[in-house]
Formats: structure tokens, sequence, C-alpha cells
């Protein structure tokens, strides 16, 4: 766990420095533990991209798509992050009384052993891995996760059958302005166009069968389903965004056929600079898609609740990162070959 790290002191002196010092160094993460961490993680991308017939030559040196970090600087940011996540979670253990049982407590120690014996002695050096290091990562895993599961178990995650209701829409569109052909040449309706545009969509709108009439005319209906939530931020932003159709709809049409009830169109909804809406109510309340969407934001307080726990027992404390001990971690040689990862910790 020294890498680059030898003008500073020797190895084992380094290894036990702090490189995240917690309260003002009442608790701290040491260099040789965040090593570990971070270069195991650089091995598990390492052999999945080699494995995978990719070349990991310039991998970590290049900058992602925010053009500003390498990939080893944004991985090395998400290890310590993990890594604080892990600590509070495995600090604030007892206020949903958790702790590890004996049995757990052994079988992380197995699978600490098993992964020290199943790598070469050349790859545990490049991890920096101990049985120590191999232990404490583990616990933190474990801890982790039954901190998580704890915490979005005592959420409140009551949500109203107003809440979950989901309506379901079609809607056809005739663009009236330039717009551009699959072969990327520019399309402007002419006036006898936006006049045929007019004349089918005043019959949908008239119709009595929808989807017949749609399929009568030539149009194509798209679909869009909301619930109370969407419909709030559509008003406020002046549109909805139907990602099917990969195109923004204006609140318009949204607000007139939320009005009506299952099986009603709306009048034509002409929309400047736009074209011509007509929409239609298929169902006011979805049952399938109103469960679905009961669970989906059953699980979003979960989260919400499980994110705000974690962010007060953060301030509840400082974390100060040794940014020049944490710079000496460097992704610079390739993890090759087999890995033995190792970490099955199931009590079951």
């Amino acid at each position: 766990g020294c890498l680059a790290a030898t003008t500073l002191t020797s190895c084992g002196t380094i290894d036990n420095m702090a490189v995240v010092k917690i309260n003002g160094g009442k608790d701290k993460i040491t260099y040789g533990y965040a090593n570990f961490n971070a270069r195991l993680t650089q091995a598990m991308y390492d052999v999945v991209y080699s494995s995978s017939g990719q070349s990991t030559d310039d991998m970590w040196t290049k900058t992602g798509t925010s053009g500003t970090k390498t990939m080893e600087d944004s991985t090395k940011d998400q290890v310590m992050e993990s890594m604080k996540t892990a600590y509070y979670l495995r600090k604030n253990a007892k206020d949903y009384k958790i702790e590890l049982t004996d049995k757990e407590k052994k079988n992380i120690e197995k699978a600490a052993k098993a992964f020290m014996k199943n790598n070469s002695k050349a790859a545990k050096k490049q991890l920096g891995a101990t049985q120590e290091y191999v232990e404490e990562y583990l616990t933190d895993q474990v801890y982790t996760k039954k901190m998580q599961d704890a915490i979005k178990a005592a959420a409140d995650t009551t949500v109203t059958d107003e809440e979950a209701n989901m309506k379901s829409i079609e809607y056809v569109f005739y663009n009236t302005q330039m717009s551009y052909g699959s072969d990327g040449s520019m399309v402007l309706p002419t006036e006898d166009d936006i006049k045929t545009y007019k004349a089918n969509a005043d019959k949908l709108a008239a119709s009595k069968d929808f989807d017949a009439t749609v399929t009568e005319v030539g149009a194509t209906a798209s679909s869009y389903n909301y619930d109370i939530k969407t419909y709030k931020e559509a008003k406020k932003n002046g549109y909805f965004t139907d990602s099917t159709a990969k195109t923004q709809v204006d609140f318009s049409v949204l607000h007139a056929v939320d009005k009506l009830s299952d099986g009603e169109t709306t009048a034509v909804i002409e929309v400047k600079d736009k074209g011509y809406y007509v929409a239609h109510m298929k169902s006011t309340s979805d049952s399938d898609l109103t469960e679905s969407n009961r669970t989906t934001l059953q699980d979003e307080k979960k989260t919400d609740f499980y994110n705000d726990t974690l962010k007060k027992y953060e301030a509840k404390s400082t974390w100060t990162l040794n940014k020049y001990l944490w710079s000496k971690v460097r992704f610079i040689d390739r993890f090759e070959g087999n890995l033995a990862t190792t970490t099955d910790t199931d009590t079951n």
C-alpha cells in the first residue's frame, strides 16, 4: 500500500497515517485501508475491461464527459464517498440496534482468509491487501447493507390514492412548422398540407372512436401516462416531456385532457409555433399503472428517508480529507488475469 509514497516515509508508517481525520482526529481512515479500497475497485474495473478485450492502457487518464476529471479521479471520489457512507452507518448502527452476529463475524474472517489465499503474492502487493484490511472492508459492506435495510424499513411510506393514481392518455400532433425528414432534409408544410392537418384534427376531435379514426386519417398516436406530481411539474414548466416520442409537449394539451372522463377527446388544441394537438383520455385511473406507481413512490420515500438520515449523521461531525496523501493513491500499474474477489459473507 505504499505506491508513489516512498518519499513521505516508510511503508508501514504511511499505511497507518490518517488520509481522513474525523472530528479533528478522534477517529480516522488510514492510508493503507483507503488505498486497498481504491486499488480493489481499480482491479475490478481492469479485469472486467481486459477480459472483454478492451484496452486499459489510458483508461484511467482519460477525462470523462465533464472533461475535467480523469476516470481515476472520479473513481477515487466514489471510493471515498463509499468509505464515508460506511463509516457513518457503522458508527451509528446502535440507533437501529444493528450489530454483527458471531456467525457473520466468522464468515467475514473466513471470506477474508479465502481472499488472501486465492490471490497471488503480486496481486496482493498491488492491492495493498492484508487480512485486516479485507476483514474491515467486508465488515463495512455488511454493516452498510444492514443499516440501509433497517433505515428504509423505518421510513413512513404512506402514499395516498391521489398520489399513486396514474392517468393514461393518447394524443396526435400535426406539425405546421418546418421540420426535418428522416433523411435530414428540411420539410415545410404547404398551405394545403396545413388545411389537411386541421381537417384531420377536427375529425379526431369529433370522433366517437378515437383509435379507429387515428387509423382512418393515417395518423400516429403517442401514449403518455402521468400522476399528479408529473402534472404539477408540467404546469410549473409549461410543458411535459414525452420520453418515448422524444419531444416536449405544451402544458395546454395535458391541461385540456386532464379535465376529461374516460373515453373523451379534447377539441383541437392549437399551439403557437408548433401545430395542432388532439388528446384522448384512455383512463383516468389505470389500476395496473397505479399500483406500480404506488410501489415506485414508496421506494422513493424509503430512499429519501435513508439519504436524509445519512446527511444528519454526516452533519454531526467533521470529515477532513488529506488531499496530498490521497493523491498518492494512483492507478498506474494494471491488473491482468484473474483476481479472486471472494466476498461471500452470506449467513444463510
